[in-house]
């Protein structure tokens, strides 16, 4: 579902998904899925994964994208 979402929000600008996506945190946003989460997912898990306070206390390598 979350690759479907990507696709509709791509554009011809560079997107990157959060390097947590296809592996992700329990503290992710986007691993219990719900309509409350679904702004965080779009907003965070995609572009600004970078901005997102969960991905900011991640350890380590996958931080780096």
């Amino acid at each position: 579902m979350l690759k479907k979402i990507h696709a509709l929000h791509t554009t011809k600008t560079e997107n990157k998904l959060c390097p947590y996506i296809e592996n992700p945190s329990k503290s992710c946003y986007c691993t219990s899925l719900n309509s409350m989460k679904i702004l965080l997912v779009v907003e965070y898990c995609m572009n600004n994964y970078y901005k997102c306070p969960i991905f900011q206390k991640l350890p380590g390598e996958q931080r780096r994208g």
